[in-house]
């Protein structure tokens, strides 16, 4: 995993995506992301120029299959699996694939509150 921002920009990227089911990760970071430059595999999460070797969506999704592109039963998979003229089934993964990065971004808000508490505590 990266950092907090670029779990943020995967979160924005995903719930667009769940809007826009005919767009696919490309058109996203060309048309509606800032800062995307520096993005591979068209994702703000990745560490690697291929996908193997990613694992920059670790928290996310830590499976023996693979990683969260790979793994063929992660909602991201079966989104492009869906294929653009499925509308219903690539808003629908999309949008599973929003919530595991707020699933993961609360965790770390609430990691980052309880360590503050404790410093105060302290």
């Amino acid at each position: 995993m990266k950092g907090k921002d670029e779990l943020t920009h995967f979160k924005k990227m995903w719930t667009w995506l769940m809007a826009h089911p005919a767009h696919d990760r490309e058109y996203y970071k060309q048309h509606v992301a800032d800062q995307a430059e520096e993005w591979h595999n068209n994702c703000p999460l990745s560490n690697s120029k291929y996908a193997e070797n990613c694992t920059g969506c670790q928290l996310l999704w830590d499976s023996p299959q693979g990683t969260l592109c790979t793994d063929p039963s992660t909602p991201l998979y079966k989104w492009e699996d869906a294929g653009k003229y499925q509308p219903d089934k690539r808003s629908f993964y999309a949008s599973q694939v929003a919530m595991l990065a707020i699933h993961v971004s609360r965790q770390l808000e609430r990691k980052i509150a309880s360590c503050k508490l404790r410093k105060a505590a302290a």
